[in-house]
């Protein structure tokens, strides 16, 4: 039943002379009816009573930042009268949001560094809370450890204040993370390879190097498309040999943000380090088992970025493994699942932990 036909029943009552819920019972009218549409035109017939609200500016001596001590600052004090309003109307809502938080929100008047929104942290966190489903399937506790890493490593390398070539470094390095690629095409990207699909889906197209296969990549994370806006969608190119030396030297001056990149994990010499272990040009230490230990930051080199941008895409579980591979070019599964080293112990837990996930959504 409308409005306008409840209204109408409501004349033709009152032209009987008799109450409406007789009437609407002699019409067969249900009277849950009747007392969903009393309800509402008596809570349509209260006015909404909203606070008055006074903005009061006054001065007072801050003394929170030492730079800014002895110098008078306004603030702003938000005043209700004491008056109530309804929490039903948006102004009601904003009123008491404002109202409740007042205190905290005029901290930013007192002290200069701080902001006046936190899209910021935000920002850092949504790719988080989007997969967060996703990220409860990573297999078992060290591939989740892993993939921490890979994350803190990402978001603090992004992060760090950098200048010239490790700036240049840094960013040409975090391209290869987002992209999947070697470093043969993440290092030598042109203007020319950003284009668009039929749809409008951005792209950048690349004729990969080593296998000569073309690949699409969409370009859906955000921190690449700053990249790219960063340099006006025109890569800069550096030596390997250079981007070898300082990504090195970048995730060293990391470990304080990350002490994971501290610890010794277990590696194998490069045949370059062999010769020179061999002429006494270079010290390693070795564990129990006679394994090269190195620092972690010690063993990331330019291909780190397509094992760990690989990695970190399979263990997110919003793709299928084909369309990994058509990002990544690989052929076949097999030379595919070689980057992402699951064992089989692992690949039971994945089967384990998504079947209890669908048990828990049908029951």
């Amino acid at each position: 039943m409308t409005k306008s036909e409840f209204q109408e029943l409501q004349i033709r009552a009152a032209s009987c002379g008799t109450t409406l819920k007789d009437f609407l019972r002699a019409e067969g009218v249900a009277y849950s009816t009747y007392n969903y549409w009393c309800k509402k035109s008596k809570a349509e017939a209260e006015p909404m009573r909203i606070a008055p609200i006074s903005i009061r500016t006054e001065f007072h001596t801050s003394s929170a930042p030492a730079s800014m001590a002895g110098v008078d600052l306004p603030g702003v004090t938000l005043e209700t009268e004491g008056i109530h309003y309804s929490e039903r109307t948006l102004t009601g809502q904003a009123v008491t949001y404002a109202y409740t938080r007042w205190e905290n929100m005029m901290r930013v008047l007192e002290d200069g560094r701080l902001k006046l929104d936190n899209n910021l942290a935000e920002n850092e966190i949504r790719p988080i809370t989007l997969g967060r489903k996703n990220y409860l399937f990573c297999g078992n506790h060290e591939s989740a450890e892993n993939m921490c890493v890979i994350q803190s490593l990402l978001a603090t390398c992004r992060n760090h204040e950098l200048t010239g070539l490790k700036d240049q470094v840094r960013d040409i390095f975090l391209v290869g993370c987002y992209t999947c690629q070697r470093v043969s095409d993440y290092n030598n990207i042109q203007s020319e390879d950003f284009t668009t699909t039929a749809k409008g889906t951005p792209i950048i197209r690349l004729v990969q190097q080593k296998t000569r296969n073309e690949v699409k990549i969409p370009i859906m994370n955000p921190n690449l498309e700053a990249i790219c806006k960063k340099y006006e969608y025109n890569l800069h190119s550096v030596v390997d040999q250079i981007l070898n030396h300082y990504i090195k030297e970048i995730l060293k001056d990391l470990c304080e943000s990350v002490p994971t990149l501290a610890v010794k994990v277990p590696t194998k010499l490069t045949m370059k380090q062999k010769e020179k272990e061999k002429a006494g040009e270079l010290t390693v230490g070795r564990n129990d088992k006679g394994e090269v230990m190195m620092p972690r930051y010690d063993c990331v080199t330019t291909h780190t970025a397509r094992r760990s941008g690989i990695t970190n895409t399979y263990l997110s579980h919003k793709f299928t493994i084909v369309q990994m591979m058509h990002v990544s070019g690989h052929k076949t599964q097999k030379t595919f699942m070689d980057y992402i080293k699951l064992s089989s112990d692992e690949i039971a837990d994945e089967i384990d932990a998504i079947v209890n996930g669908a048990k828990e959504e049908v029951f």
